[in-house]
């Protein structure tokens, strides 16, 4: 439990850098995920990653990257700033940045 505990929580911290990088660039960074993930359950290579990541409960990291941004930029709307609202809704069609339905909820773009 080391990795979740000390681990995300680096990469948690590192969110506001790493949301920059590509699914491809964060790969490294998932590969060291589903090895750790092995390690902590006792499970074989053969294991399926999705069934590890249900039985650890770990989004993958790119997921998890999302999820912070979505709640940072919650925190920062619900200040009550209109203007920054204004000025993120165009984030939604820059097609660098990762868009989940739950941002469009919250930037008001569908």
């Amino acid at each position: 439990m080391f990795y979740i505990s000390v681990i995300r929580s680096f990469i948690a911290h590192a969110t506001p850098v790493l949301i920059q990088f590509s699914a491809t660039q964060l790969h490294p960074l998932e590969l060291v995920q589903n090895e750790v993930m092995r390690i902590i359950l006792g499970c074989p290579r053969t294991a399926q990653i999705e069934v590890l990541k249900a039985e650890l409960h770990l989004p993958s990291i790119m997921c998890r990257m999302q999820e912070i941004t979505c709640r940072t930029v919650s925190r920062i709307l619900c200040t009550g700033s209109d203007s920054l609202k204004g000025s993120l809704t165009p984030l939604y069609h820059d097609p660098w940045t990762p868009i989940t339905p739950y941002l469009r909820k919250i930037l008001g773009v569908y």
